[in-house]
């Protein structure tokens, strides 16, 4: 029945291309199969929810060569199957998410049931799916080879749509496996928890100037493509990114991804071997080194009250909080003391508050206190933003007015 889970086309002497039949979305990555003189290299896995290497064995695409799996970056829809070959690589900037089985890392969601057509047994559901740890065989940089025999692909670490992005280029064939840096369809996913505009910025540079060397791409999503329009993909995207405009949308949706992602898959919704009274303690001790922080940068000691104390605490546990304080009672207190947790190497390294004011006025108070106090803050509708962006950390308050909204 594995035979049936995937379809495989040849589109090139040696190399075939396969898609998971049962996976209908748009999400549905490509898997490519190299097939080398000594050695057989699968270039990303697919999901991971049916087997592989069993369908690649029962069609006759692998047998007694080694075989070797690579990842071309974390994202799930690439690197669920990983666990399924025994040898596999992943860039060294996304081992360690492999190792953990990181499923806010490796963006697993799906957007509706019906994705899945044929699920792999009886009684799964999507609520079963988490990408699975493993330890990868080989940690990638810029340089590595593989030799395939009769094929030499080199490692090129194209970070922006992952900080471990790579592709995999055969420079006497002239052939190059893209990922998802670069792709033929929709626009490109530069807005994830972990990319980086700037570094795509680099990146799609980088693949332009190489474009001439190359006759054909195999991406990570839709059909190869040619040398010409790698270039024009990169030129279009370079041309796109430097715009206010797509850094603005870029900001706003890395915003709201990072939370729909924390939401499902936080350290906070885990089970945890620690009791409540663990719990409350441990938020207690948080709580109390952000207001000394704030305290330390404020020409006035900080007390926070009851009410506050009860929203930051809810809000650590990751709850729907509606607060309804009065004017002057210390509502900017709640957010600056969760911005302050939330970039607390115990809590997260992405820590990001959206705040949403309804007048220009109380924008300007708010990024006042937010810089006296060491907090980087900037203004979703000020030019200056745009300039301040690939500075700012990780942690970061975005605030905005009605008329910054259009």
């Amino acid at each position: 029945m594995a035979d049936q889970m995937f379809t495989a086309e040849e589109v090139q002497e040696g190399i075939y291309m396969i898609r998971e039949r049962y996976y209908e979305s748009s999400n549905r990555a490509n898997i490519w199969l190299i097939q080398g003189s000594t050695m057989d290299l699968v270039v990303d896995t697919g999901l991971g929810i049916w087997h592989l290497p069993s369908f690649l064995k029962e069609r006759g695409l692998i047998g007694e060569k080694p075989v070797q799996a690579v990842a071309s970056h974390v994202h799930f829809d690439h690197s669920g199957g990983l666990h399924q070959f025994e040898k596999f690589a992943i860039h060294q900037l996304e081992a360690e998410a492999i190792r953990k089985g990181d499923n806010f890392q490796t963006v697993t969601i799906f957007f509706g049931s019906g994705e899945i057509t044929r699920p792999p047994h009886e009684g799964w559901s999507l609520s079963d799916y988490k990408v699975r740890s493993a330890e990868p065989f080989a940690v990638l940089e810029e340089g590595y080879i593989f030799d395939l025999g009769n094929r030499r692909l080199r490692v090129l670490h194209l970070p922006g749509h992952t900080p471990g992005s790579v592709g995999l280029l055969d420079e006497e064939a002239k052939v190059l496996f893209s990922g998802d840096v670069v792709y033929d369809t929709l626009a490109l996913i530069d807005w994830v928890p972990h990319s980086d505009l700037s570094a795509y910025i680099d990146t799609c540079r980088r693949l332009r100037n190489l474009s001439s060397e190359v006759d054909i791409v195999f991406p990570g999503h839709a059909d190869p493509f040619d040398g010409n329009r790698l270039h024009f993909l990169t030129s279009e995207f370079i041309e796109k990114a430097s715009t206010c405009r797509h850094k603005l949308f870029t900001v706003v949706m890395k915003c709201l991804s990072t939370m729909i992602l924390k939401a499902k898959h936080s350290a906070f919704t885990q089970p945890s071997q620690h009791s409540e009274s663990d719990y409350i303690a441990g938020s207690a001790s948080l709580l109390h080194k952000a207001i000394s922080f704030l305290s330390s940068k404020s020409s006035r000691e900080i007390h926070h009250k009851k009410e506050q104390d009860i929203a930051i605490k809810s809000l650590l546990k990751e709850k729907d909080v509606l607060a309804v304080l009065p004017t002057g009672f210390g509502k900017s207190l709640v957010f600056q003391v969760f911005a302050i947790i939330t970039s607390m190497d115990s809590v997260s390294s992405n820590g990001c508050v959206l705040v949403i004011c309804p007048l220009k006025s109380i924008i300007r108070d708010q990024i006042e206190e937010a810089d006296s106090l060491g907090l980087n803050a900037v203004e979703l509708e000020s030019p200056d933003m745009f300039e301040n962006l690939p500075r700012l950390p990780d942690i970061y308050c975005i605030c905005f007015g009605r008329s910054g909204v259009r």
